[in-house]
């Protein structure tokens, strides 16, 4: 059985206390700042295996963080290049070879949910 080694987060407080966040030059469309330098300037005085975690942080709270800023799971992110790209007119008409694509992922999407083995589950219950 493996040993607990988790910090809590009321012991780790003081040196957290001690880091602050370094503002660079890095812009970005994002209303988040980067905290890379202040997590590994907090890390370096922990062993490998050790996790930094608050008493109310959840298993569901791990979930959302995974899925929240990554653009294929995270359907609020703005990308930074979505104010430069180009607005598709939904009223263009296709040429066969979009058309044929399009179609043709359609049918992939429905052949994997049905070769799956979970049925018609991942649609309607998700």
């Amino acid at each position: 059985m493996e040993r607990d080694s988790t910090v809590p987060a009321s012991s780790a407080t003081p040196r957290i206390a001690q880091l602050t966040l370094d503002t660079g030059a890095i812009t970005s469309v994002y209303p988040y700042e980067d905290v890379t330098t202040l997590l590994a300037a907090a890390t370096k005085d922990m062993n490998v295996g050790q996790l930094v975690q608050v008493e109310t942080f959840s298993l569901f709270d791990a979930m959302c963080a995974i899925v929240i800023m990554d653009p294929k799971m995270d359907t609020g992110m703005v990308l930074d290049d979505y104010l430069t790209r180009p607005q598709y007119d939904i009223n263009r008409l296709l040429n066969p070879k979009e058309f044929i694509w399009i179609f043709d992922n359609i049918l992939v999407g429905q052949v994997t949910t049905l070769l799956s083995g979970q049925g018609a589950s991942p649609m309607l219950v998700d």
